[in-house]
């Protein structure tokens, strides 16, 4: 399922990201999304917008540094994922 459109998995996500591009938690979940289908450069994507808007919440970081190893970025990757547990402290 790496190639599924996520917007056939769930259009009101999208939509609410697409609403308020402010909203973090819609990316993160947008992140979860594509995380789970193996697409792992639109969970980057959208793991880093929910990292922006919202600096304060470490699930995003933990997933984003996850994704990060899977492309191949294991540095970057180790080093998020301990940076979110350093926030989860």
């Amino acid at each position: 399922m790496a190639g599924s459109n996520i917007i056939d998995l769930n259009p009101e996500l999208l939509a609410a990201a697409a609403r308020d591009p402010k909203m973090a938690d819609a990316f993160f979940e947008l992140g979860l999304l594509y995380e789970r289908h193996k697409n792992f450069a639109l969970a980057v994507a959208n793991f880093r917008k929910a990292c922006r808007l919202n600096p304060s919440d470490d699930r995003p970081l933990y997933h984003l540094g996850r994704c990060l190893i899977m492309t191949g970025s294991k540095a970057e990757g180790e080093a998020d994922i301990r940076g979110a547990q350093g926030m989860a402290v």
